[in-house]
């Protein structure tokens, strides 16, 4: 059986004409997977392939780094931007033996620019390949098709082995903080520690550069990794008293996931000078008598985590007027992200800094049909004329800090939760009127609203009571 070099252009079609890129505001939400270089990017309601296919990497760092394929075969429907090649392959067997090919090989000779690396279609097509016949291809994927369904088995083991090892670890460390031994003395952390929130800041900040910490690098981390942390730019320098230092502790308020609440890491040893975000709080404790990384054991254990991380809307027992607002927030927040209608997600509490005061939106949404910044706010009582003028003012911070050149003003919905009835209120930025008609293909009509309001708050007061009446 002889072996045949040949070019890819001359052993495949080239479909890259038919490729439609479509900015992220402008794609309509479906279940259909929407590709780019490095694989599903996002899923659509439309498709422009269906059908056998492999897509290469067109462009970015991963062709010459390969920290993942570069080459991946699809399947059925599909949307492809302009980051990836399609390539369409007369033999199925052909297309695998062609992935795994690519994927084995390094592609530098064929790759241009090294600041925004690019394997352009000439370059593709170029590519030498020593294809064998095809039951000789057909032989070599089934032994790498087996190779890797080995490799997949013992990851799916090591996971699992890490997941079963990570639970022992979690049942001891409860165990040591639990069964308490003689000496022990239990003291509220607030009388052996200072606290303090973390920055906010936005994509317009014009001050001081610095590294931040963020949710995201907390995870399953005892210690915070520098090397890791992004860079972020202030409104204004930062104040000494923000500067992390070693031995701080940072644990996660708040980010929408309950699932993070309550994680904690660690401050070693800083090289640059670096703060927390706004979804952290800073623990330090200046005490000789405490070991620190036994703090943070302790509040990773098990049940203080548990503590903190409450079910939905099964809150503590001090039932002040905010656990009902933020009982609600969440069940509203829940509703508009499941609608399905292009509500994305941005903050709970937005701070706004105006004059040296702070101001809170209760929830920030972005909605990529209208084009535009969502502002909610909840009032627990009947509808104020003060609220309005208070919208009006995130309306217009939003405005000037937030919103982008193609974005349209942003819309204010205030939900007023009173004793005898719901009341919803839409406000827009620079426009006297209320207009609700020209969002009601968007938005839920403001019934539905109204109706999902009361819900809410039915719900929500049910289970704070609920909770409450439970024995201690």
């Amino acid at each position: 059986m002889e072996w045949e070099t040949k070019n890819l252009g001359d052993i495949c079609e080239n479909l890259d004409s038919k490729r439609v890129p479509v900015t992220q505001s402008s794609r309509k939400a479906g279940i259909i997977p929407y590709y780019g270089a490095s694989g599903i990017v996002d899923y659509v309601a439309d498709y422009i392939f269906d059908e056998d296919l492999l897509l290469v990497s067109e462009d970015g760092a991963n062709l010459l780094a390969r920290t993942y394929p570069i080459a991946f075969s699809i399947r059925g429907k599909a949307w492809v931007n302009n980051h990836a090649h399609v390539l369409r392959f007369a033999e199925r067997t052909t297309q695998s033996f062609v992935e795994y090919y690519l994927n084995s090989i390094s592609l530098e000779p064929y790759v241009s620019g090294m600041a925004q690396p690019k394997l352009n279609q000439k370059s593709l097509n170029s590519i030498n390949i020593l294809i064998p016949p095809i039951p000789e291809q057909k032989r070599i994927v089934a032994i790498v098709d087996q190779a890797f369904e080995g490799i997949d088995r013992a990851i799916a083991n090591t996971e699992k082995n890490l997941t079963n090892t990570h639970k022992f670890f979690e049942s001891y460390l409860n165990s040591i903080f639990t069964q308490r031994g003689d000496g022990w003395i239990e003291k509220r952390l607030g009388d052996i520690a200072t606290f303090r929130n973390g920055l906010n800041f936005t994509k317009n900040s014009k001050g001081e550069s610095i590294k931040i910490v963020g949710v995201k690098d907390f995870q399953n981390n005892f210690w915070i990794h520098e090397d890791q942390l992004d860079s972020v730019t202030l409104d204004g320098d930062l104040k000494e008293i923000d500067i992390l230092r070693k031995g701080d502790i940072l644990t996660v308020r708040s980010n929408g996931n309950k699932e993070l609440i309550g994680r904690c890491v660690l401050v070693g040893e800083l090289s640059a000078k670096t703060s927390h975000s706004g979804f952290t709080i800073r623990i330090r404790i200046e005490r000789e008598d405490i070991h620190l990384p036994f703090i943070v054991h302790f509040l990773k254990s098990r049940e203080l985590r548990k503590q903190l991380v409450l079910d939905f809307l099964n809150l503590s027992d001090r039932y002040l007027e905010k656990d009902l607002e933020d009982a609600i927030l969440r069940e509203i927040e829940q509703f508009l992200l499941e609608l399905g209608a292009g509500f994305t997600f941005i903050a709970r509490q937005k701070r706004l800094q105006i004059d040296n005061d702070d101001f809170y939106i209760d929830l920030l949404f972005y909605n990529r049909k209208l084009k535009r910044l969502i502002a909610i706010e909840l009032k627990l009582g009947n509808f104020r004329p003060e609220y309005k003028s208070q919208m009006e003012l995130y309306l217009r911070w939003l405005a000037k800090y937030e919103q982008e050149s193609d974005e349209l003003p942003p819309l204010g919905i205030i939900l007023c939760a009173g004793k005898k009835q719901e009341q919803i209120e839409l406000l827009e930025l620079d426009k006297s009127g209320i207009h609700v008609a020209e969002y009601l293909t968007v938005l839920p009509p403001k019934e539905v609203l109204q109706n999902k309001l009361h819900e809410a708050i039915v719900s929500a007061r049910h289970r704070l009571q609920a909770s409450k009446d439970e024995p201690s």
